[in-house]
């Protein structure tokens, strides 16, 4: 029976790597291979044995030929497809063409696509921090993207300038010489007096009154303490320069526009926006735009910083902007913290907040030894051991140095080959080599107006960005889940990777050739849509809409 069909084809970009691969149907295929046929025949009987075929085509022709298809009727209608192994020159009209199964074009419409563990995929929803497992990819250092000072009530008002700074003094002795039953403030009992005066020629000659008054009537040593604090943090002062009574925390919400508001009316956009990298690169993958591509630090500008990660914020604002609070309270130095809004889960994430740098302690006309110890004894820092340890994007983090980890387990597939080429070397450790507070450093940060909370947004440099978005482009995002992948999520090509040894294909196929299909999943292949760009890596890849 002579009604088998063969196409001999050439120029087809296919290999027998299974490194790419074609997410065509039968007819599909055969259409392909049909546009680019240099031979096409029927009335063929297969009669040989084994991976042989002799198609009646001069050897001049045949032997460019790099592909076949051919239908034989002792296996039905259906359409086999090979690679071309092999051409020899039998007669003048008669070429041998040695071919190996294409199995996965040849049984793409019989899968059935299971479950299993997928190491890395193209995923269907980029959402900004829904992927955020480790690549232990090199990032190399990191730059600032842009810096921000936490203001109160706009720039013209902010935390630490010297224009909107008391100069507070607490006394034990009232100006009346009655002495002072004590007070609460911000919800602590304290058992001294305060007077507040503005830190300007008028409150600097009232607050030079003020002490002369109590040194004239020999009261100077009921002053205990004379020190500078924010407007905003002392509170309300009454016409007499003493500090009101509060019997609550000194909260003051507050954002990176430097916008302060209350609770009912918090403002919760910032002038940190999500999106781009340094030099206002965009990139194509939201991975980039999470921990530790991208990140927000926080310093006190005393020597001790705290990381935040963007996507850990859950707010409800389009733009993904986090918000904060501070709170404080009227003490020596000031009693300033920073705290996270709406961070990991958290309301008000307290234990991840972090302390101000004390605001000087100033100097009075009495006792210079007194005042000297007073000065000095509120501003020595204290080492935080929690600074010196993190953990960014999986690695434990000492100091300045980085734990130095592999990058995929696996060297056979081409995944596994490139992301050693990318691997870490090292982490680099978002903590700057001074941890400490600084002895004194409120005096100086003070008088510099930055006595503040300042926001830095960080990330990798864009020569780092580019290539990681490439090879996200390229291999997809590590997911390590057991499920269904995505094989037509992506308008232009898919790539899937198959952890250990999982069946993910299943169906009626000759069993040989089924262990060759999963081992292809299992190796790592990229599952092209059409071949007009097929091997194009560049080419954009957009998710499929719904």
């Amino acid at each position: 029976m002579k009604n088998g069909e063969i196409i001999l084809c050439k120029g087809i970009k296919l290999d027998k790597n299974y490194e790419n691969v074609l997410s065509y149907s039968e007819s599909s295929m055969v259409t392909l291979c049909d546009n680019n046929k240099i031979y096409r025949g029927s009335n063929y009987s297969f009669m040989e044995t084994g991976n042989v075929l002799n198609v009646e085509i001069e050897y001049s022709k045949a032997m460019y030929a790099n592909y076949i298809a051919f239908k034989n009727p002792r296996f039905g209608n259906k359409w086999i497809f090979g690679f071309v192994t092999n051409v020899e020159l039998l007669n003048p009209k008669t070429t041998a063409i040695t071919w190996e199964m294409d199995v996965w074009s040849t049984w793409y419409g019989s899968f059935t696509i299971g479950k299993a563990f997928i190491e890395r995929e193209h995923v269907s929803d980029d959402t900004v921090g829904k992927h955020t497992l480790p690549e232990n990819l090199e990032l190399g250092e990191y730059v600032c993207n842009k810096i921000t000072q936490a203001e109160f009530g706009g720039k013209e008002e902010n935390l630490t300038s010297l224009s909107n700074a008391y100069i507070v003094v607490g006394v034990s002795v009232d100006t009346d010489g009655t002495g002072v039953s004590g007070n609460t403030y911000d919800g602590l009992f304290s058992a001294l007096k305060y007077y507040a005066f503005t830190h300007d020629s008028t409150g600097i000659t009232a607050f030079n009154s003020f002490i002369s008054n109590y040194s004239v009537d020999s009261r100077a040593e009921s002053i205990r303490c004379v020190f500078l604090l924010p407007k905003k943090i002392v509170g309300t002062v009454a016409s007499d320069n003493h500090i009101t009574a509060s019997n609550t925390i000194g909260m003051h919400w507050i954002n990176l526009h430097g916008h302060e508001t209350d609770e009912t009316g918090l403002n919760k956009q910032i002038a940190i926006t999500t999106g781009k990298l340094q030099d206002n690169y965009t990139p194509t993958n939201n991975k980039l735009l999470t921990a530790p591509f991208r990140y927000m630090k926080v310093s006190n500008n005393s020597g001790i910083d705290v990381t935040y990660n963007y996507e850990d914020f859950s707010i409800d604002n389009t733009n993904g902007n986090p918000t904060f609070i501070i709170y404080s309270c009227l003490s020596i130095g000031g009693s300033i913290r920073l705290v996270p809004m709406n961070y990991k889960g958290i309301t008000y994430n307290h234990d991840e907040g972090i302390n101000m740098g004390k605001f000087p302690t100033l100097s009075w006309v009495n006792d210079e030894f007194i005042n000297w110890l007073t000065q000095n004894g509120v501003n020595i820092g204290i080492s935080t051991l929690g600074n010196l340890t993190q953990v960014v994007g999986g690695a434990l983090m000492l100091g300045g140095g980085a734990t130095s980890m592999a990058g995929a387990s696996s060297i056979l597939s081409g995944v596994s080959g490139i992301a050693s080429t990318l691997g870490q070397v090292y982490q680099h450790s978002k903590i700057p080599t001074q941890v400490e507070g600084n002895i004194n450093s409120g005096d100086v940060i003070t008088a510099s107006n930055k006595n503040d909370f300042i926001f830095y947004d960080m990330s990798i440099k864009k020569e780092y960005a580019k290539y990681i978005d490439s090879y996200f482009s390229r291999f997809g995002y590590k997911v390590n889940e057991v499920k269904t992948p995505n094989l037509n999520s992506r308008t232009q090509f898919n790539f899937i990777k198959v952890g250990g040894m999982d069946e993910l294909v299943s169906g009626d196929i000759p069993a040989s050739d089924l262990e060759k299909i999963n081992n292809i999943c299992r190796k790592g292949v990229t599952i092209f849509h059409n071949y007009s760009n097929f091997g194009n890596y560049t080419i954009s890849n957009p998710i499929v809409t719904p």
